[in-house]
């Protein structure tokens, strides 16, 4: 099986697509930051602006609660890793 040959104008017409793949990817990631953390629409009434604040709150305590799950995974995980490299380690 033989390799393909890169020439260097192969390599720099991907990195020409893949630099504009990049520069589309940042707009969209930037245009998605915006939208999350634009100012919330002025409510009609008191219950809309009660709704908005629970679920605001709801949705702090979500991200709040994944956090936690994920550093504990993840302390496991790295425990586990030094436990295997180093058995002889006091406990």
């Amino acid at each position: 099986m033989s390799k393909p040959t890169n020439t260097l104008e192969d390599i720099q017409a991907e990195k020409r697509a893949l630099s504009i793949e990049i520069k589309n990817q940042q707009k969209a990631i930037l245009q998605s930051t915006k939208q999350l953390f634009a100012p919330a629409p002025e409510a009609n009434s008191k219950v809309e602006s009660l709704m908005h604040t629970v679920s605001c709150g709801m949705n702090a305590y979500d991200g709040f609660m994944t956090g936690l799950k994920l550093i504990k995974k993840l302390r496991r995980y790295f425990d586990s890793l030094t436990d295997q490299e180093c058995p002889e380690a006091p406990q």
